[in-house]
């Protein structure tokens, strides 16, 4: 009898064991297929986002819109240019060796070989003048860029597991859920919050507290700041902008083109009716 109670009790446990292993299993399997999608999503989305449905409502802790403006770009663009592609390290050294082998060439070349080492010293001014002619550049490019498109807004809505993009695509409202996984780094400046998704691409958060829709600046840095202990982190008090310029947005163009536009044809209305009228007479 004891033996028979021993053996079903063995039974028994291996059964429950069976059902944890088979649990934890399936559970994995579920995992792995939520972060799959999760990442076949938000890589396609990244630029085009489209609402996720799927996933469960979020509770959202604190949202902020950010307006992609000349503002935004620039403080973004001169970031990037500053710290990601180390612009200023690469232009010194550049100009340095330049320097250093246009000046040990003058001093062993002979005739005509003399002109190659001051070829060589001009490039590496030309390289070191780069360090002092970013910022012209970029502020050319975005004026480019606002003659002919205009400012956008997207909101973020954060909680303790993802960040919700809201934007207007081609006039409808659409919505990409990033899991904090997502993002591969955080960088913080006095002005914005950029986070890098994987492959490289920018989200600018606005930290300007007038921008916040809900929550508080503190809860939303929080947020930010307990994700910024699980990845790489940077932040710096300094702005890497000196100078801001007036820039004429796309929108502001087309209604002086239409104002300037509508003004021929009042004219010529009026004279016809003029005309008319002397006629008459």
């Amino acid at each position: 009898m004891e033996n028979n109670e021993n053996l079903k009790k063995e039974e028994l446990n291996n059964e429950d064991t069976e059902k944890v292993t088979a649990e934890s299993v399936v559970a994995e399997v579920e995992n792995e297929k939520v972060d799959n999608t999760a990442e076949v999503e938000t890589t396609e989305e990244a630029e085009t986002p489209e609402a996720t449905d799927e996933l469960p409502p979020m509770e959202v802790i604190a949202e902020v819109e950010t307006t992609y403006d000349y503002r935004t770009l620039k403080y973004c663009n001169m970031y990037i240019l500053k710290v990601k592609r180390k612009s200023t390290l690469i232009y010194s050294i550049m100009a340095a060796v330049c320097l250093i082998v246009a000046i040990v060439s003058f001093i062993r070349m002979e005739g005509n070989g003399k002109w190659l080492s001051l070829i060589i010293a001009f490039l590496g001014l030309w390289t070191f003048k780069n360090i002092f002619t970013e910022e012209a550049k970029v502020d050319k490019s975005l004026q480019n860029f606002f003659r002919t498109n205009a400012p956008f807004t997207q909101r973020f809505a954060f909680d303790r597991e993802r960040i919700r993009v809201t934007a207007m695509v081609d006039g409808e409202e659409k919505q990409a859920d990033y899991p904090w996984p997502y993002i591969q780094e955080i960088h913080m400046i006095p002005e914005f919050f950029i986070l890098f998704l994987n492959g490289g691409t920018p989200v600018i958060i606005d930290r300007d507290e007038s921008k916040l829709l809900k929550g508080t600046k503190e809860e939303l840095e929080q947020i930010i700041r307990e994700q910024s202990a699980l990845k790489p982190f940077k932040s710096y008090d300094k702005s890497f902008v000196k100078k801001m310029i007036d820039i004429t947005y796309y929108a502001t163009l087309n209604q002086e083109e239409a104002i300037v536009e509508e003004k021929p044809e009042v004219a010529e209305e009026s004279n016809e009716v003029t005309e008319d009228n002397k006629d008459n007479k």
